[in-house]
């Protein structure tokens, strides 16, 4: 298996002559410096949460790679003979996991569908929650876009049937794909094959940020800073493809947020056009863990962010690149159900510490 990042050519065949194996849009750079973080808990890892917050990392050079005679397998596993064809990411390490479990009876056991045009390629695990097409696949996409300009169009998109409807609305709102560009296939049946494919890079490594991807993203007047946002998972929970959870405070949390003058917000409830907006007037962002809070890459530059638990730090890598200021809460007990579903809980007492420097940051 092999990677292809940082614009060195991975172990395939020679680009076809008419594109550059590699077109580079930015070089390698530093991720943006860390934003402020104050931590909001009982226990003492707000060292740990710090730490983190402060890793530093430099960032591949983003760009737009071509390969020949590959095939996509399933929902985004990408092949040039036995090669997998992976970059630097969380997904990318998903699919060398998936990658390993495939036979090479499993990758002859569906049909094969030949495109001439050439293919642009994207998506992977995830291609079904909305934080991935935030934080992964959309700069993709826009990378691409930079990297073969006039190009662009003439790219077929392979995506799964299951792709869902708002993934669509991105891709055209934010991207400007045009419907006619996509092609749907069934993954369980079927697997496609290319004379030419473009496999753009990801705009971070492991979710530190190339600072370029900030252009990708609106830049919000400072008038415009003016709500306070309660994002509630309240009416969504379990029906997402992502994982499952439950606060069991969450209606004491809701109820705090409205005494503190926030607009309780339901995302699934607004077109992609209306969460923009909406987010874009943000001054602070609250909200439990989740796909939901991303949406803070269309608000301004200094937002307060707020969110209860961190299980991992892509809310923080997105503070950095947006220049927000970040509230961590952690709950006071954090369990796994029977059935699998993360459950925390946390006291009141906390709650109301966490809306006070929600106040003060």
């Amino acid at each position: 298996m092999s990677d292809i990042a940082g614009g060195q050519a991975s172990a395939v065949a020679a680009a076809p002559d008419r594109r550059p194996a590699f077109i580079q849009v930015a070089e390698a750079a530093p991720a943006p410096p860390p934003a402020p973080l104050v931590y909001v808990s009982t226990d003492q890892n707000d060292r740990w949460f710090q730490h983190i917050n402060e890793l530093p990392a430099t960032v591949h050079a983003l760009g737009c790679h071509t390969l020949r005679d590959s095939a996509l397998h399933r929902h985004g596993i990408l092949f040039h003979g036995d090669t997998l064809i992976t970059d630097e990411s969380h997904l990318g390490n998903v699919s060398r996991d998936e990658a390993r479990l495939m036979t090479a009876a499993d990758r002859e056991s569906t049909s094969a569908i030949a495109l001439e045009q050439p293919a642009l390629i994207f998506l992977a695990a995830g291609y079904r929650v909305y934080g991935h097409w935030l934080v992964d696949f959309i700069p993709r996409v826009r990378i691409a876009r930079q990297a073969l300009g006039g190009d662009f169009h003439d790219h077929v998109i392979p995506v799964p049937a299951t792709t869902p409807g708002w993934a669509v609305t991105l891709l055209s709102q934010l991207c400007g794909v045009f419907e006619d560009q996509l092609f749907r296939y069934d993954p369980a049946t079927h697997h496609i094959t290319f004379s030419e494919a473009s496999v753009p890079t990801y705009g971070h490594a492991n979710y530190h940020f190339h600072p370029h991807v900030a252009a990708y993203w609106p830049t919000i007047p400072a008038d415009r800073r003016q709500r306070r946002l309660c994002i509630s998972r309240l009416n969504f929970e379990g029906k997402t493809d992502g994982v499952l959870k439950n606060f069991a405070d969450r209606e004491l949390f809701e109820r705090l947020a409205t005494n503190r003058g926030y607009e309780l917000v339901y995302p699934e409830t607004l077109s992609i056009r209306e969460q923009i907006d909406l987010f874009g007037q943000a001054s602070h962002v609250i909200g439990e863990y989740g796909s939901a809070l991303h949406n803070t890459l269309f608000s301004p530059q200094d937002a307060a962010v707020g969110a209860i638990r961190c299980p991992n730090d892509v809310q923080l890598r997105i503070a950095a690149l947006k220049g927000q200021k970040s509230v961590i809460c952690t709950p006071e007990q954090d369990w796994v159900s029977e059935e699998g579903v993360q459950c925390y809980a946390t006291s009141e007492e906390t709650l109301d510490q966490f809306f006070t420097v929600m106040d003060q940051i």
